[in-house]
């Protein structure tokens, strides 16, 4: 079952690995057979334009603290994962059932790109295409995170389907349904864990000072030009 509408692009799976229950913790169904977890990263090849004023841009980066980093743009992504499994019904010593998938696929990843530009910036072809590459920039340096996290954090998701696979209900259809709800519980907690550990922190290397300041020289120094005038006309407001 899926937690979200799919979008974008599933690339090659980033990992396959064999997941056997029974071992270690008190299983209510012991011996169950084993189960093939694959996870795969989502990536949304495709940025949709928009136009905001520099008003709206600010209130969409909603820094908190002093200055938003673009004045002229406002970059959002969403970030979202979701589930596909092949359910496997296997019965239990005591009675009810445990659900041993035969395959549990996990996609996790960028789902949409939105890149909100200044309509000084929109109308000028060398600013919009440099910032349009800043917005790329960005979108590699999130993917890449990506990929790290998923890493880190393979070990952990195929312990943690261990313990949902010895889990027993009764009922028709009652194994299936509690491993989908537990699954869902489990992979919201990693999404907030990432967006906590990782967004803000990736969004401080890509916008660094050095980084900034070259965005700003570029186009002979014409988006620093616009980022001026719009600080200035904030300031008079």
């Amino acid at each position: 079952m899926s937690r979200s509408v799919q979008y974008g692009l599933v690339l090659g799976a980033l990992l396959v690995m064999a997941v056997t229950a029974g071992q270690g913790g008190a299983q209510e169904c012991p011996d169950l057979p084993q189960s093939q977890l694959r996870v795969e990263r989502l990536q949304a090849d495709h940025v949709t334009e928009h136009t905001a004023t520099p008003e709206e841009i600010a209130r969409l980066v909603n820094s908190g603290s002093g200055r938003a980093p673009h004045p002229l743009m406002a970059i959002a992504n969403e970030i979202d994962t979701h589930f596909v499994l092949v359910h496997r019904l296997v019965a239990s010593p005591d009675g009810g059932n445990c659900d041993a998938p035969e395959l549990v696929t996990i996609r996790f990843g960028i789902i949409s790109r939105h890149v909100f530009l200044a309509p000084q910036a929109a109308m000028e072809s060398c600013v919009r295409e440099t910032l349009l590459t800043h917005e790329a920039d960005h979108n590699r340096a999130l993917n890449a995170a990506v990929s790290a996290f998923i890493r880190q954090h393979r070990a952990e998701l195929a312990r943690e389907l261990v313990e949902l696979m010895g889990k027993r209900a009764s009922g028709d259809g009652a194994a299936e349904q509690a491993f989908e709800a537990a699954l869902n519980r489990v992979l919201a907690r990693m999404l907030d864990q990432f967006k906590t550990e990782q967004v803000g922190q990736l969004r401080q290397i890509v916008d660094s000072t050095t980084r900034l300041a070259a965005l700003r020289r570029s186009c002979n120094g014409r988006i620093g030009e616009l980022e001026k005038s719009v600080w200035q006309g904030e300031q008079e407001l």
